[in-house]
């Protein structure tokens, strides 16, 4: 599925916050990685992706109307979230 916008709200904000993320590094590894999207639990997605500055980012959302996504949380990579992005050619 293709992402077009990121919808923020206080919720969102709040918890990316927690795992030391910003919404900036949210949209940058969204629109400028080469994010890997895939379905999850319920109506969730996991995207992985990269920042310019190369951090690995693991980000839960839920896709809304016509591309846009809301987003639940984002976290740096685990171990075999980053094997399994890096074995996809990203």
């Amino acid at each position: 599925m293709k992402i077009t916008q990121i919808l923020w709200d206080a919720e969102s904000i709040y918890h990316i916050v927690r795992h030391n993320v910003i919404p900036e590094e949210v949209e940058e590894a969204v629109f400028e990685g080469n994010a890997i999207v895939l379905k999850a639990k319920e109506k969730r997605y996991i995207v992985l992706s990269k920042t310019i500055s190369g951090r690995y980012l693991t980000i839960v959302v839920v896709f809304k109307l016509k591309g846009r996504v809301q987003v639940i949380t984002a976290r740096d990579m685990d171990e075999k979230e980053r094997k399994y992005y890096k074995r996809k050619g990203k």
